[in-house]
């Protein structure tokens, strides 16, 4: 390969964009030494060439978050609570559900937004933490490979589900609430 030179000054950054002389953009990381960055440099270890139409993500952009919304709830004191709820995020094909049945060992049968049923799994981090009862609403993903089935990733309590319908969000097919 040809020498190669920093496309930007990344003199400290973590990873760099890299253009060879013949045109080959590679990303490569910085070695570190006690948890801090020193000088990036290129070797045959920390190289990945990429293709030109592959974009390159900067660390500046906000990225991942997922879509929510705020409910305010007045309590019986009369003073105003502000809560954030996630919703189901489109773009990876998350939807609303509710839980019908349950068949065991982690599973059950869902009715989905989209009106098909499915069968449910939660999955091992969340068995613990998020205890589904039946008519639950739950927010799942359907897999990719086997679109008869689904994970768990959230589930509404009583009172967010009411603060959901209440504002509408709620599809008309699990309108249950």
């Amino acid at each position: 390969m040809g020498i190669s030179q920093p496309a930007k000054s990344t003199s400290r950054a973590p990873s760099a964009l890299w253009l060879s002389w013949s045109g080959v953009r590679s990303i490569t990381t910085a070695p570190r030494r006690r948890g801090k960055t020193v000088g990036a440099r290129l070797n045959a270890y920390n190289r990945v060439d990429v293709p030109h139409d592959v974009a390159v993500p900067s660390d500046d952009k906000k990225r991942g978050f997922k879509q929510s919304v705020k409910v305010t709830i007045e309590d019986k004191e009369g003073q105003k609570h502000t809560l954030r709820l996630p919703l189901p995020y489109r773009p990876k094909g998350e939807m609303f559900a509710v839980a019908e049945t349950f068949q065991g060992g982690s599973r059950l049968q869902l009715i989905c937004e989209d009106g098909k049923r499915r069968m449910g799994r939660i999955p091992g981090k969340l068995r613990r933490r998020m205890w589904v009862r039946e008519n639950d609403l739950l927010i799942i993903v359907p897999w990719s490979f086997q679109d008869s089935k689904a994970d768990v990733k959230f589930r509404y309590t009583a009172t967010q589900s009411a603060n959901l319908k209440r504002q509408d969000l709620i599809p008309e097919i699990l309108d249950i609430y």
